[in-house]
């Protein structure tokens, strides 16, 4: 279809894309599900991407002055913060806190703030990652940020997101082992460019009401999986005591485990995500910073062995 004339996206119309977008990647959770193969091959990429969304989208209906860009950013990326299920999903509220944090207070922004925004939201996503990886989702927000004209009319920094960002994704098989092993492209970059997609089909005026056929054919690499080294998949809100810096939380808990992140949120509140063997301890350290809530725990050798059945 032809491409619709858009020069400025109010409160609204931003609410409309973020729903446009967790839609169309919502009809991709189990195909998502079903690549993930890093950081491990638990299988929950998708879920953890469209409930992190969930999160977002119920956030937006509760705006309270609806036709603020700003506020509906700030909304979506206190959502996603108090949402986000694991390591995709934390990774994914950076991303929206970066673009919120970028656009500030306006009330209308246009081409050139969001291809701002965008970038913003890349560096902040990876600022949170530890051990940041190449051939995940952050190299996919990277390219494609990076790819967005800085002056150009939305449909258009969008267009060149999209296309920077699917040409990334199709690299990340060749440039993690786990992904080259399984024949598969990353699976958070996946979702990320679906949720990219799907904006795209309403500024162009596709549907995103239907769910597409989808093929569920992953590639012809290796599936069987080895053991996990660190069991529990271990997430939780932090709210900070007063004087207690996100530094001070960075330096306490970046040696927790593996596949750590840690969004220093917003105000005083944090989230970390991180795959540990002890989770208790963790706990225990992060109480020491702080009061503990929404712990989640998952069983990651659990759910590998469920997917190598």
């Amino acid at each position: 279809m032809a491409r619709i004339a858009i020069d400025h996206v109010d409160g609204i119309r931003l609410r409309s894309f973020i729903f446009a977008g967790s839609k169309w990647l919502s009809y991709h959770r189990f195909y998502l599900d079903k690549i993930n193969y890093f950081p491990v091959p638990d299988g929950d990429t998708g879920a953890n991407m469209y409930l992190t969304l969930t999160a977002v989208c119920a956030a937006l209906r509760n705006v309270k002055n609806p036709r603020s860009a700003g506020d509906a950013a700030k909304e979506a990326a206190m959502g996603a913060l108090m949402g986000s299920k694991g390591n995709s999903g934390i990774i994914l509220a950076q991303y929206f806190r970066g673009f919120s944090e970028s656009i500030g207070g306006k009330k209308i922004i246009n081409g050139h703030d969001i291809s701002k925004a965008l970038e913003q939201a890349s560096k902040t996503a990876r600022a949170g990652v530890i051990n940041p990886r190449e051939g995940t989702i952050l190299s996919v927000a990277r390219d494609g940020a990076a790819a967005c004209r800085k002056n150009g009319a939305i449909i258009d920094v969008l267009n060149d997101f999209y296309r920077a960002s699917l040409a990334s994704l199709e690299r990340t098989k060749n440039m993690l082992a786990e992904l080259k092993k399984a024949g598969v492209v990353d699976a958070g970059g996946k979702g990320l460019v679906l949720f990219f997609e799907g904006m795209l089909r309403l500024a162009t005026g596709k549907s995103v009401k239907e769910s597409p056929e989808i093929n569920m054919k992953t590639g012809s690499g290796r599936k069987k999986t080895e053991p996990v080294k660190h069991r529990y998949c271990t997430s939780f809100i932090l709210r900070k005591k007063q004087g207690i810096t996100d530094l001070a939380v960075r330096i306490a808990l970046k040696k927790c485990g593996d596949s750590v992140v840690i969004d220093k949120g917003i105000k005083n509140i944090s989230k970390l995500h991180a795959h540990t063997n002890l989770p208790d301890a963790l706990l225990e350290k992060a109480s020491e910073l702080g009061v503990v809530e929404n712990v989640n725990i998952e069983d990651i050798a659990e759910q590998v062995k469920r997917r190598n059945k």
